[in-house]
């Protein structure tokens, strides 16, 4: 009777322990749950530029969306990638900490002048009595340049993650640019003996998404279309881009 008294309070005992604390002495095997909660995690985020022709991405959208979860889209665009309706023109990605902000380029630094001193006439000429004299245009300092810029030609990625107390949702804030230098615009001609010195300014073309999502670990979203340039670096409407972002919560392990 003794014996079945104190099996009882043992069996209360271990009732009032929490599912936690009881996790502590299971095996990783067996107890996903108190892992998921216990061990540090990041967060990888991933954005992809698939260029493909506007029928081709209207046929994509036709059927209505029942969900935030774009993995059939992602998975037709593979199709169409290799049946070569498609290209994959860009992917971006970059590891971030819950609620801390992470950035990822590969760019080139293109640097251009903005302001210019003003031609000047000098005080004093002295033209030759012989008509084998310099020009007058010849006799003026050209225009030299005071101030420049800078610009970042190529991809530049910023995210911000937060990580839901579920550690499956994710908060998401996100900046993506991708940014081609198409040509330069001639403001003004001037062209000497001593060289060119014409005013040109540079003309970008950028693809820009700056926005909040609120994403589901390892499902991907469709979170903008674009259009592209064409080959003289004007917005192609013939063509368009899908972007596609993704997260992924990393549990660190040793």
């Amino acid at each position: 009777m003794i014996q079945k008294l104190k099996s009882v309070i043992v069996l209360a005992a271990l009732s009032l322990v929490s599912p936690v604390a009881l996790s502590q002495d299971s095996t990783p095997e067996l107890d996903r749950l108190a892992e998921i909660i216990n061990l540090p995690k990041q967060i990888r985020v991933q954005v992809e530029l698939i260029e493909m022709s506007h029928e081709e991405l209207t046929n994509l959208m036709t059927k209505p969306r029942a969900g935030a979860n774009d993995q059939d889209l992602r998975d037709a665009c593979t199709k169409l990638v290799e049946q070569n309706k498609a290209t994959i023109l860009e992917t971006t990605s970059v590891i971030a900490r819950s609620g801390q902000r992470s950035s990822t380029e590969s760019i080139t630094e293109f640097t251009y002048p903005t302001e210019w001193e003003p031609y000047e006439l000098p005080n004093q000429l002295e033209v030759p009595e012989s008509g084998d004299g310099p020009k007058a245009l010849e006799l003026i300092p050209q225009p030299t340049p005071t101030e420049f810029e800078t610009r970042n030609l190529g991809t530049t990625l910023e995210v911000e993650p937060t990580l839901g107390e579920d550690s499956r949702i994710i908060d998401l804030r996100l900046a993506s640019e991708l940014v081609y230098h198409v040509g330069n615009e001639n403001w003004s001609q001037w062209v000497t003996q001593k060289g060119d010195g014409s005013i040109k300014l540079p003309t970008m073309y950028t693809l820009r998404l700056n926005t909040g999502l609120t994403m589901i670990d390892g499902q991907p979203c469709l979170a903008a279309v674009q259009s592209p340039k064409d080959d003289s670096g004007k917005t192609d409407f013939t063509r368009k881009i899908a972007v596609f972002v993704r997260c992924d919560v990393l549990i660190i392990r040793r």
